[in-house]
């Protein structure tokens, strides 16, 4: 299951944020799950749920800001409901002005969260992603001062492999069991490189539209959790090609 937060303006006209707006979201997922998982966010270990920020069209990025910020939608995901609980019971006392004191991040609070929403649709075992939030996959032998070498795009050498090991790594992980059979990501439609800026650095990603081939429940995994590295802190989120998600995330 799924959570869409959105979020308006509290004065009514729209607002900005940094570019680098993913360590927002991070601080305000954290807010809410760190009284209940506190183990989750200890020694940096890999988060068992995934999300992606939409803003508006018409959004503007430029000179390190967001402009024109009508409206954004958090959308959280994870294969573990009490996780997503915890998650709706803090979006809901936030509605209702309970619980901003635990925001940390100031941006934020020139927000309200106008509704929540459970994503009640069921994952059908459809193959055809679109990237809601870019994809990233590292390679720890390259050098990670240099994002064209440390992250790797498909079709570039170690690509395969280094998503199978992530993908393993994560469902032993939050599942306890190991995938059978290998995983492949296959472009749709064109897959284009993305810079991100993110924590004062750069990450190399990308986004467009995808098919992945893998076992059934490798597929389920990856719709819950995302795909590949740094999911917990905003990125690999995808969703299934024939739905209405168009808003822009960067």
């Amino acid at each position: 299951m799924r959570l869409k937060i959105r979020f308006k303006p509290k004065e009514g006209q729209p607002e900005s944020l940094p570019i680098d707006y993913r360590g927002i979201f991070i601080s305000f997922v954290k807010s809410a799950l760190l009284p209940h998982f506190p183990h989750i966010f200890e020694n940096r270990i890999v988060k068992p749920y995934t999300f992606a920020v939409l803003f508006n069209r018409g959004v503007k990025f430029k000179g390190g800001e967001i402009t024109g910020i009508e409206r954004m939608d958090l959308l959280f995901s994870s294969g573990d409901p009490e996780i997503l609980t915890a998650m709706f019971n803090f979006a809901i006392g936030l509605k209702r002005g309970i619980g901003w004191d635990r925001i940390r991040k100031e941006e934020l609070k020139k927000f309200r969260v106008a509704n929540i929403s459970p994503v009640w649709r069921e994952y059908r075992g459809e193959n055809t992603f679109r990237i809601l939030s870019p994809v990233v996959i590292n390679d720890p032998d390259r050098n990670p001062r240099n994002p064209k070498e440390h992250y790797l795009l498909p079709g570039e050498e170690g690509f395969n492999r280094r998503l199978l090991e992530t993908t393993r790594e994560k469902m032993e992980r939050f599942l306890r069991k190991v995938p059978k059979g290998g995983i492949e990501v296959e472009p749709v439609e064109e897959v284009r490189e993305v810079m991100v800026r993110h924590y004062r650095g750069y990450v190399r990603g990308f986004v467009g539209t995808i098919r992945v081939k893998a076992s059934p429940d490798v597929l389920k995994f990856i719709y819950d959790y995302g795909l590949g590295v740094r999911t917990g802190q905003g990125f690999g989120m995808l969703e299934v090609e024939n739905t209405n998600f168009r808003a822009t995330s960067g």
